[in-house]
């Protein structure tokens, strides 16, 4: 049993590093929370220009980062999945703990003029590449041609559920042109990892004059962090 539990908690420990300690997920709903969908549907969504706004407003803000997330079609040559695709800005890479193992991240100048550009995961070049290089090939993604630039580290399976390898990264310009505002976004938030209290609580109050509420309103967005899976965590091995 100690055995079992060794392993859990290796496993436990790599995926909070994979979410960040010093990262903020800002979205409509809570990781474990106990609200109807309804009443998480009924919360406006997240939008583009939040980014800036939590940028300027911000002291604790290192990167901000929009994330929009869907599944897609991807093909290469002969070989085709299904999986997510990511539309995101340049800072994506600072509010993930995972580095580029080949070419490199797109710039932001790639993201504003909407480039047809993409970073895959490694699970991905596996399975269209094997061996090949990658960098320079195009893939489709929902039948749009992409020029592969990078490559992310292999990242394994988080929570030893699901692999996080078989992704592709594309500029938010060219996600939000080509496939249009489907999907949903979430915002995430580089704070110093010396200052998590005080960041979260004053990303709260940046949200919540961005969102126009007022003091006796209640809030209509979630903050989460790697705190509340370690909470929710510990309860299970009690």
């Amino acid at each position: 049993m100690g055995t079992l539990i060794s392993g859990l908690d290796k496993s436990f420990e790599s995926s909070m590093s994979w979410l960040g300690k010093d990262i903020l997920h800002i979205s409509r709903y809570e990781w474990f929370g106990d609200m109807e969908w309804w009443e998480v549907t009924n919360r406006p969504r997240m939008l583009p220009d939040y980014v800036e706004k939590i940028r300027e407003r911000s002291k604790y803000a290192l990167a901000v980062a929009p994330v929009m997330q869907r599944g897609a079609s991807l093909a290469y040559e002969e070989k085709e999945t299904r999986t997510d695709i990511f539309g995101t800005n340049e800072e994506y890479m600072e509010t993930i703990s995972t580095n580029i193992a080949l070419g490199r991240f797109f710039t932001r100048n790639e993201d504003r003029s909407g480039s047809r550009v993409t970073v895959i995961g490694d699970g991905l070049k596996e399975a269209f590449f094997g061996e090949q290089d990658p960098i320079g090939q195009y893939i489709k993604i929902d039948n749009v041609k992409f020029r592969v630039i990078g490559v992310l580290e292999k990242q394994g399976k988080f929570l030893g559920l699901f692999s996080v390898d078989k992704q592709a990264v594309l500029p938010f310009g060219a996600y939000k042109r080509i496939f249009s505002r489907r999907g949903w976004m979430r915002l995430s938030v580089k704070i110093p990892e010396d200052k998590i209290d005080e960041s979260i609580d004053e990303i709260f109050s940046v949200m919540r004059h961005i969102r126009g509420l007022k003091p006796s309103e209640e809030n209509d967005f979630a903050i989460n962090q790697t705190k509340i899976f370690e909470k929710q965590y510990s309860t299970l091995k009690t």
